[in-house]
């Protein structure tokens, strides 16, 4: 199994603007096989002023089909309305041994 894992800090006041529950859903929706589980939330410890904004824990059954998934036009075109507000990304894709 294939996690992929992003965290991204928002400028101040972004959640205002940008509907991230549609953008998560978004994502969740790409019409791409091998996604075995989406998981998207804010922070909830947001009173630490060097925190994230909100995580994305993305399931896969392989590499192949996170690829797939992340380099689906739809991938970018989903994102368009948060990407002027990002002040920071991290990611990571690993293996889960099973």
């Amino acid at each position: 199994m294939t996690r992929f894992v992003v965290t991204i800090k928002l400028k101040p006041g972004a959640e205002e603007v940008v509907d991230m529950h549609k953008i998560w859903d978004g994502l969740a929706n790409i019409d791409t096989p091998g996604m075995l589980a989406f998981h998207a939330g804010f922070d909830t410890r947001r009173h630490f002023a060097s925190n994230w904004s909100f995580a994305v824990v993305i399931d896969f059954v392989d590499m192949e089909a996170f690829e797939s998934w992340f380099e689906h036009p739809d991938h970018i075109e989903v994102t368009v309305p948060v990407v002027p507000y990002i002040v920071e990304t991290s990611r990571v894709v690993y293996e889960i041994p099973g």
